[in-house]
């Protein structure tokens, strides 16, 4: 019998389908995630009815200068410029995502996708110790949307809220890696992915504390080919960071993974609580992939 060229899809979206439905009968096997907003659940669906989702926000100065960062890791012009134009050509993929997400999701808000691009002087910088899981990283500069752009944006586009997301480059100096069954550190640059939703009033109503979805990083270890028991810590080639937002069929659990580990790792997940059980990410996800590959 001949099967389809994209059985393995099929295949893939029936058995997610089908523990979808078995997620829905079965409480925490899947759905305990957490609830990230500040509003009570008895009021949050009839305060907050429409969203809309803004296009990804990268900030035009990528990586933080710090006197305590090694020379030797730290992109120049032409290599920040690369690492910068990778993250840009996923604002598709990550913009479709939390349209499908806060859409099709736990929630089901009414949700429409703009085309409104935040300028430097709509964005508030702050001073945070920035998370990720359970896991604190040093105190970083976040790019958020200043509270007078999201009441302004919530007026003008008539919704209850306003979806804001950021990808942006922190550092950190004891990245862990296991290489070889050994344990090492270094420093790196991480990749993380902040999602912030705000009211009409201009307060941050969903994920306050800023929590993070860990991406990758921008440096690599390499093995020292004089000695091989040291490793060196390298800048990624151009491939090697945009193979880490690649989302072909084969790959797509790879980030799939950073976007939802959830109750897989027992870190705090904050995406994956507005699907409602990590089944309806994946399918969700499964979804945006195939939308975006089929054009």
């Amino acid at each position: 019998m001949l099967l389809p060229s994209n059985y393995k899809t099929i295949l893939t979206r029936f058995i997610l389908r089908s523990l979808a439905i078995i997620a829905l009968t079965s409480g925490c096997f899947v759905s305990c995630l957490g609830y990230h907003f500040t509003i009570p659940k008895e009021t949050l669906q009839t305060e907050v009815k429409t969203v809309s989702v803004l296009p990804l926000y990268i900030p035009s100065e990528l990586f933080p200068q710090n006197e305590n960062i090694p020379v030797n890791i730290q992109p120049n012009v032409k290599e920040s410029e690369i690492y910068s134009s990778a993250i840009q050509k996923e604002n598709e993929f990550f913009t479709k995502l939390a349209v499908k997400v806060l859409k099709d999701g736990k929630y089901k808000f009414e949700t429409l996708s703009i085309k409104e691009e935040i300028q430097d002087t709509q964005i508030q910088k702050t001073e945070v110790n920035t998370r990720n899981g359970l896991e604190i990283a040093l105190t970083a500069q976040l790019h958020q949307l200043s509270k007078e752009t999201a009441v302004d944006l919530c007026k003008k586009y008539k919704v209850d809220a306003i979806f804001f997301h950021a990808i942006f480059i922190h550092y950190k100096s004891n990245q862990y890696s296991y290489i070889r069954r050994l344990g090492v550190q270094y420093p790196t640059y991480k990749l993380s992915y902040l999602p912030l939703i705000y009211n009409r009033e201009g307060e941050i109503i969903f994920n306050s504390n800023y929590f993070m979805q860990d991406l990758g990083t921008v440096n690599t270890l390499h093995e020292n080919p004089v000695d091989p028991s040291q490793f060196l810590n390298v800048k990624m080639s151009k491939q090697e960071f945009e193979n880490q937002f690649d989302k072909k069929f084969y790959r797509v659990i790879d980030l799939e993974k950073r976007l939802f580990q959830g109750v897989r790792t027992g870190t705090v997940d904050i995406y994956a609580s507005l699907c409602g059980n990590l089944v309806s990410c994946q399918l969700i996800y499964e979804e945006t992939v195939e939308e975006l590959e089929g054009k």
